[in-house]
């Protein structure tokens, strides 16, 4: 067995423009998927995580949840101004970590895995109501069949009609982006409302959702407009040879109806159309300014260190 190597540190992904005029950070984690998780990744995690790695039967499995809810933990602890271990992270539906209700004004945050590469993605615009980011490594698949039982008719035709060489990195963007605003919905990609609705891409890496009903299927049974989301494909570069990968991250606006929080925001209960996610750019944008997120190496101010705990 190897030994341990050091904790991964979260690296911020620099984000397309599209996403410059939110307030969402991306991080990217560098894993050892041949070592086992390290001593101060497991220090943090619940005993329900705990229980939850110890069910995994390969060294790869435990090392990318350890790393990857370990990283998640010291974030969203320093933002929140928690201890990693005492963050209440619960799971949600689709097994979604989310935080208890009980906890105001907490950012929206998502994570994925795959291959060696990890990524979080943290949203705090009050005005956002979910986030979901997912990352796939491009192993070697048949886009076609498997298009054939998770993407609209109209995205089946454009893999048809892509040139062969380009269709696995097609099949994998238009994947990652499907993945994404699914996981912001709190669905899955294998849910069968999905196939009415189709991705539309375009040159700056955005997707728009659309469909006969311009709605999105949501996990508690009821739909959210389409108009109201943003998916956008993310550089995902890796460090060392390896196979390429694809990532995306999807954003949800708020509807204006909802409470955000504790907190009264001006004029946001007194309209009762959906928000437009253009309009978080504006001047409607609501006046309730989370505290910045802490850069990677920072904790609850710039003088301290993100807790670690040892086990």
């Amino acid at each position: 067995m190897l030994a341990p190597t050091l904790v991964p540190v979260p690296v911020p992904v620099p984000l397309p423009s599209p996403l410059a005029r939110y307030d969402i950070r991306v991080w990217r984690l560098d894993i050892d998927i041949r070592a086992e998780p390290v001593p101060s990744d497991l220090a943090v995690l619940s005993p329900p995580e705990t229980a939850r790695l110890r069910a995994y039967r390969r060294v790869a499995d435990r090392a990318r949840f350890a790393a990857v809810r370990g990283a998640l933990r010291r974030l969203l602890g320093a933002f929140l101004d928690l201890a990693p271990w005492e963050l209440p992270l619960q799971a949600g539906p689709q097994g979604k970590p989310i935080l208890p209700p009980a906890i105001h004004d907490a950012p929206r945050f998502n994570v994925s895995h795959s291959g060696r590469i990890g990524l979080i993605a943290i949203a705090t615009d009050p005005a956002i109501a979910a986030v979901g980011v997912d990352v796939e490594q491009c192993r070697p698949v048949e886009p076609l069949a498997l298009a054939a039982s998770a993407f609209s008719p109209d995205e089946q035709t454009m893999l048809r009609e892509c040139h062969p060489a380009l269709r696995l990195d097609r099949f994998y963007a238009l994947w990652t982006a499907r993945e994404a605003l699914t996981k912001a919905t709190g669905t899955g990609i294998a849910d069968a409302r999905w196939q009415q609705v189709a991705l539309q891409g375009s040159g700056d890496g955005c997707w728009r959702p659309r469909g006969p009903s311009e709605k999105l299927p949501t996990s508690l049974g009821s739909w959210h407009p389409a108009e109201a989301s943003l998916v956008v494909s993310l550089p995902c570069p890796v460090s060392c040879a390896d196979l390429p990968y694809r990532a995306a991250v999807a954003l949800l606006a708020r509807p204006l109806s909802a409470p955000l929080s504790r907190h009264a925001v001006e004029g946001l209960g007194e309209r009762e159309e959906p928000w437009h996610i253009d309009d978080l750019s504006s001047g409607e944008r609501p006046s309730l300014s989370p505290a910045p997120l802490p850069r990677a190496g920072e904790g609850r101010n710039s003088a301290e260190a993100i807790p670690m705990r040892t086990a």
